[in-house]
């Protein structure tokens, strides 16, 4: 039988035995309260090891809104926890009526005017990286 630990992000070690049924219960109780981003276990990493080995882990998926020119890194980039979050941080950057949000929100993707909007292009990418933080802030 399996030595099993499951970890949860800042909270810590949050189980140690050889019980399948009780860690398994605790994966899905903690993936749920990192799921609800409340609470000192959202949005936190949960990671099951058995004989030290991760056999099971969920890493909260967080987004990543981007904007600048075509060819270079981008100008502009921020972390956000949902997609509609990262929809409303590029549509207020670059003040996008109805019709653009939409298509922004519809496609992940935006070609802008450069002179009108001050860059080329936006876009949202999902993210499932266990730290948000290394993405940095521009």
């Amino acid at each position: 039988m399996a030595n099993l630990e499951l970890i949860v992000g800042n909270v810590g070690t949050v189980y140690t035995g050889r019980n399948k049924r009780e860690a398994s219960r605790l994966f899905r109780h903690y993936q749920e309260l990192s799921e609800s981003g409340s609470g000192r276990a959202g949005k936190e990493t949960v990671t099951l090891f058995a004989d030290n080995e991760i056999v099971r882990e969920y890493v909260p998926q967080h987004y990543i809104a981007m904007a600048g020119l075509h060819g270079c890194m981008p100008i502009y980039q921020a972390v956000l926890d949902s997609y509609n979050d990262a929809v409303d941080d590029l549509s207020d950057l670059h003040e996008l009526g109805r019709r653009r949000r939409q298509e922004l929100k519809r496609d992940g993707y935006l070609e802008l005017n450069l002179h009108r909007d001050g860059n080329e292009y936006c876009e949202i990418v999902a993210c499932d990286c266990d730290d948000p933080d290394s993405h940095g802030d521009y």
